[in-house]
């Protein structure tokens, strides 16, 4: 599902669906592992460069794992809406 050569600019960032963008804005800010003290205005946190993903895994009875949902992020802030993962749950 990997997709290659994304430019961050045609990626939309926007907070998950009914929530309040300022509210999100406020909380992704003071969520963050920020040291704001040694931070310096420009410098970009390590954890910013970091991309994540959501997965949905599903135990069968005989013990095994299978992935039944999988989404990776394609630039920092990048998610799945909540109802695509839901459908999965």
């Amino acid at each position: 599902m990997s997709e290659t050569n994304i430019n961050p600019k045609d990626v939309k960032l926007t907070p998950p669906k009914g929530v309040n963008p300022w509210k999100y804005l406020k909380n992704v800010m003071s969520l963050s592992p920020v040291d704001t003290s040694t931070m310096k205005f420009g410098d970009i946190p390590e954890g910013v460069m970091r991309l994540g993903g959501t997965f949905v895994l599903s135990k069968a009875v005989d013990g095994t794992i299978d992935e039944i949902y999988r989404w990776e992020d394609k630039v920092p802030g990048d998610h799945p809406e909540v109802e695509d993962v839901l459908k999965y749950v």
